[in-house]
């Protein structure tokens, strides 16, 4: 069974309906069934309670919400009326897949805190005055803040509370500042990155951004009461922070039943406080134009204009153009080697140079079915439902580097029959070309990463972190077309894989590299005999102590 948008009429424009086609022969040929919506970026997935459909209300937007749909019939034809299962935060998603084990059904999920509806942006109130110096201790230059020069001042804020909050996150203190001299004249507005959060002692620890200094120099005093609010702005990529969570239902419950699903707690990107040493160290960075600019200083065009007089490098160093992560996709931790049951998340680093930059956020969520799978479709159990589970825990475990992750995301399972996990993703051919727009092809600026979506590959890993090539599903020589965003699941010896593609030449200008016409069904056939399991399994067991997978703990522990 698929699901998937029919016709978009142009560029940001979308079908609501989505269109739902199944195969009786093994793939061989498909029906068109039902339809399920409105509905967008939907991923289909199946329970011990029934076949569903999850998906978000709309595009990227303000109050975007985690919506779901049931299969009503056998063969795809009924569906039930799309409901929300989560309230007033804006969810970003694809389809990277549901987590169906151990008694779980997982999703993972971004969210933009700034983008949510009003009373659920996260914000609190100092408890006690916050002062500091921007000019003690930073350079009065953006252009002279270069990696190894000053540290940035560090500030501990006591406030009401630190709900809703992520390490990492963007964050603004607003007030009625007092200033000493030329900064008295400034607005009482400064922005920071949370560094650490003390949940117990309701303190968060806080890294000012160098481009304060444009527009508020000297010594700064926000008085008990000011409101520190998140920091960043509008739906423009780089401007905005995007949380990794998940939210789980306990595998048998009605899925419809909004109180059936809990969310975890928010885990921010740490990449965004260490801009200027990610760019130096792996040339990893991505743009600080003036768009990224006007997004985080929202409503303050004086202030945005303030700053046009410097380059663009400039202030991706003094804080501008964060290292976003998005689009991750779960997979519990099984294997007999070192799988400990805990759920592990892989998220898309999206950057413009370092094309298969990824991070691992791993969710543990004292999950008790051993590791089972689902049963698959069969009926939940006559009498009450069970439960909700509670709340799991993420936390930030490491960067990593895996195929095309800064290109498009995954599909990632856990073969039972292999003991081993299985991975399908973008491979980028060249990944120091620069690139620039032509006929169907679609080029982001400054970016040569995903340019290439062209050729997809399988590879296969003992740990689900070091993946080894398998061989390649598909491929196009000509860079317009591709075949990206898989979706995988196993069908007795074969791996079945679906994926967005554009491999016509008929298509409207829309269609390109970027932009898909077409869905793609790949069967691999004896996909086990792809890997060298002796190889991949061994583990030296007189040498061997265990597998790394705790948190790093400077970016976990309160200063």
């Amino acid at each position: 069974m698929v699901v998937y948008e029919q016709q978009p009429t142009k560029w940001g424009s979308f079908e609501p309906m989505k269109d739902v086609k199944v195969s009786a022969d093994g793939g061989s040929s498909w029906d068109r069934k039902g339809r399920i919506g409105p509905m967008q970026w939907p991923t289909v997935f199946q329970t011990r309670s029934g076949v569903y459909v999850m998906g978000v209300e709309r595009t990227f937007s303000k109050d975007n919400n985690l919506i779901i749909s049931k299969m009503l019939d056998g063969d795809g034809m009924q569906w039930s009326k799309p409901v929300r299962i989560t309230e007033g935060i804006s969810v970003v998603t694809a389809n990277g897949g549901i987590d169906v084990s151990a008694g779980r059904v997982t999703k993972a999920i971004e969210v933009v805190p700034s983008l949510g509806r009003d009373d659920r942006q996260p914000e609190t109130r100092l408890t006690r005055d916050l002062a500091l110096n921007l000019s003690s201790r930073m350079q009065p230059r953006l252009r002279l803040m270069q990696p190894g020069g000053p540290s940035l001042p560090v500030v501990v804020a006591s406030v009401e509370h630190t709900g809703g909050f992520a390490v990492g996150e963007l964050v603004k203190c607003v007030g009625k500042a007092r200033g000493h001299g030329a900064a008295s004249e400034a607005p009482g507005l400064l922005y920071f990155r949370v560094m650490a959060i003390d949940e117990a002692q309701h303190r968060l620890t806080l890294q000012p951004q160098a481009f304060n200094v444009v527009f508020a120099d000297g010594r700064r005093h926000f008085p008990r009461g000011s409101a520190l609010r998140i920091g960043s702005g509008s739906m423009i990529y780089g401007g905005v922070d995007w949380q990794s969570l998940v939210i789980q239902a306990r595998d048998g419950a009605d899925l419809t039943d909004p109180s059936s699903w809990v969310l975890s707690n928010p885990v921010g990107n740490p990449a965004s406080l260490h801009i200027a040493p990610l760019a130096e160290l792996l040339d990893a960075y991505f743009r600080a134009d003036r768009s990224v600019r006007s997004s985080i200083l929202e409503d303050q065009e004086e202030l945005v204009k303030r700053l046009d007089g410097l380059r663009d490098d400039e202030l991706q160093r003094a804080g501008f153009g964060s290292l976003y992560w998005m689009e991750g996709t779960p997979v519990r931790l099984r294997d007999r080697r070192g799988g400990d049951g805990s759920l592990q998340v892989l998220l898309r680093v999206n950057n413009d140079v370092q094309c298969g930059l990824g991070a691992l956020v791993s969710v543990v969520d004292n999950a008790t079915d051993g590791g089972a799978s689902s049963g698959g479709g069969a009926a939940a159990a006559v009498g009450a439902l069970p439960p909700p589970p509670a709340p799991a825990r993420g936390t930030f475990l490491r960067y990593t580097f895996a195929p095309g992750m800064a290109s498009a995301h995954p599909s990632v399972l856990f073969d039972e029959v292999t003991d081993i996990y299985w991975y399908v993703n973008n491979i980028n051919r060249d990944s120091l070309r620069n690139w620039r727009a032509g006929s169907g092809l679609h080029v982001t600026p400054h970016s040569l990463c995903e340019v290439d979506r062209s050729t997809l590959g399988l590879f296969f890993s003992g740990n689900a972190v070091d993946w080894m090539f398998a061989g390649i599903v598909d491929y196009s020589l000509a860079f317009h077309r591709h075949f990206t965003y898989p979706h995988m699941i196993v069908d007795g010896e074969d791996l079945l894989i679906t994926s967005r593609a554009t491999i016509d030449d008929f298509a409207p200008k829309l269609y390109n590299n970027h932009n898909s016409n077409s869905i793609v069904f790949h069967r691999v056939r004896n996909f086990r005999r792809l890997a060298n399991l002796e190889w991949v399994k061994y583990m030296d067991p007189e040498h061997t102590l265990e597998q790394h997978r705790r948190p790093m703990p400077s970016l976990n522990h309160p200063h």
